[in-house]
């Protein structure tokens, strides 16, 4: 069993490659979580934690809350991940917050463009 300061290694299986990471806690003497793996996990494949399924023992993990301890993930154990990667040409609501975000940028340039054309009329009718 690790203790609070330890790194618990384990190997990620994802898309038929492994993957060795070293799990600790996100937390100052806490005890490494669920999520901490999840976290090392996306690291490790690319794959967001929202879209990874975590198999243990051929158990899905669902709890992120949980200790590594209280599902028997120990040092040298094997977790399987599943998931989607991001992409966000196929992410429809992302590719829609990307053009929002492209149109106000090009709204800011504008609105600059402006402000220093206001600027050099205010200096030209001041003199």
């Amino acid at each position: 069993m690790a203790t609070t300061s330890e790194r618990i290694p384990v190997t990620i299986v994802c898309d038929n490659k492994r993957h060795d990471v070293q799990i600790q806690s996100s937390k100052p003497h806490g005890l490494p979580i669920v999520d901490d793996l999840q976290q090392a996990a996306e690291e490790a494949t690319g794959i967001p934690v929202s879209k990874q399924r975590v198999i243990f023992k051929g158990k899905t993990l669902r709890n992120p809350g949980s200790m590594l301890c209280e599902v028997d993930i120990e040092p040298f154990s094997r977790v399987m991940i599943v998931g989607q990667r991001f992409d966000p040409e196929q992410d429809a609501a992302c590719s829609s917050i990307q053009k929002t975000l492209d149109a106000c940028q090009e709204a800011e340039k504008k609105m600059k463009s402006v402000q220093e054309e206001m600027n050099g009329i205010t200096m030209v009718s001041d003199l």
